[in-house]
């Protein structure tokens, strides 16, 4: 009993290593793969990876990506990589539960996005800022973010973004304790 818990536990942590050896190996590539291009929509993008590689776990690590991607897209005058930057920036001190910050980021991602026009961006970031005021309580404030999420969801039929607006707005309603429009959602 006492051999098979010990290979187990070896079987674990070869997987375990070998994944750790396979994510550094795709984190040295997309950082090498920033000094080979001079494109703005491959480095916003590369630093876009760089961000989900981090977010949820290190997430200091993944707000410095995003806002190299601010910095960048700033530099070069490149409106969607701003808009990226904002949303990813607003998005990590979420995690970091920087609520003000957050707020802060997804608001500037919403006002470049309205001046580029990316209406699925758009559905995102409203998305993003009813998530924030769900965690602030401000549950009617959220109401309204979420809906008009979904209101631009529904219009460019992005299926996934319908979905996860009902869910919220399920949600929205139970803490609002509005059951009957809870159940529809």
């Amino acid at each position: 009993r006492t051999l098979l818990i010990a290979c187990v536990f070896i079987l674990v942590n070869l997987f375990t290593n070998e994944v750790n050896a396979q994510d550094y190996r795709a984190l040295d590539s997309l950082k090498k793969a920033l000094s080979k291009t001079t494109n703005d929509t491959l480095i916003v993008g590369t630093y876009e990876e760089l961000f989900w590689h981090y977010y949820g776990v290190y997430n200091d690590s993944a707000l410095y990506y995003a806002k190299k991607a601010i910095s960048y897209s700033q530099r070069q005058g490149y409106t969607e990589g701003l808009v990226d930057g904002y949303r990813l920036t607003g998005m990590a001190f979420a995690q970091l539960s920087n609520y003000p910050e957050a707020l802060k980021f997804q608001q500037l991602a919403l006002k470049k996005c309205d001046q580029s026009k990316n209406l699925k961006a758009k559905a995102n970031i409203l998305n993003n800022l009813s998530n924030i005021y769900q965690e602030l309580k401000d549950y009617e404030t959220a109401l309204y973010y979420q809906q008009r999420s979904l209101d631009i969801c529904i219009k460019l039929n992005i299926e996934r973004g319908i979905s996860s607006s009902y869910g919220n707005l399920g949600n929205i309603y139970k803490n609002l304790k509005q059951i009957r429009p809870a159940l529809k959602y």
